[in-house]
């Protein structure tokens, strides 16, 4: 989907789309950089909120957010070794 930019930056989502994601006027959208990509995605402030408080949480623990990748990225490989790998390949370690 093609979307134009007018005169003064504004960018007008079709009216199909704007039912789909429950948008309205004066409603918020996110923008997110990734690179060269402009992701767009329907604000929720109940998003918002839980991550702001997961910010804090992080912050208060002295967690970082690479931490925190990195034991996700370490839990699934974990979660998918037990799941898939055959039994002669499995770890007897749990998760804590």
């Amino acid at each position: 989907m093609l979307l134009n930019i007018g005169q003064r930056g504004e960018i007008t989502l079709p009216d199909g789309l704007l039912r789909e994601l429950a948008l309205a006027q004066g409603g918020k959208v996110a923008a997110v950089r990734m690179g060269q990509l402009l992701l767009l995605a329907p604000h929720d402030e109940e998003l918002e909120s839980l991550s702001l408080r997961l910010q804090k949480g992080m912050k208060d623990a002295g967690i970082s957010v690479q931490q925190l990748k990195d034991h996700a990225l370490a839990a699934r490989a974990e979660i998918f070794r037990e799941r898939y790998a055959s039994p002669s390949r499995r770890t007897t370690k749990r998760r804590k």
